[in-house]
């Protein structure tokens, strides 16, 4: 095992990255902060775009009076 890392560093190099990045993904999702602040979030997106919905909608209703 020794001798296929070192003829070929890229193994090593690779598994290492692929289990730090599996384990941050784990403490993300499952860290309580991390949850909250991904969920107020996804709050606060979903009302900036249904008010921005509203305001479009706002927008086309007076343009169409105007151009009657």
């Amino acid at each position: 095992m020794i001798d296929i890392l070192n003829q070929k560093p890229a193994i090593g190099i690779a598994g290492g990255l692929t289990s730090g990045i599996l384990y941050l993904l784990k403490e993300l999702f499952t860290d309580d902060l991390v949850l909250k602040w991904i969920a107020g979030m996804g709050i606060w997106m979903g009302l900036i775009v249904a008010t921005l919905t509203v305001w479009l909608r706002v927008i086309e209703i007076s343009k169409q009076k105007n151009d009657r």
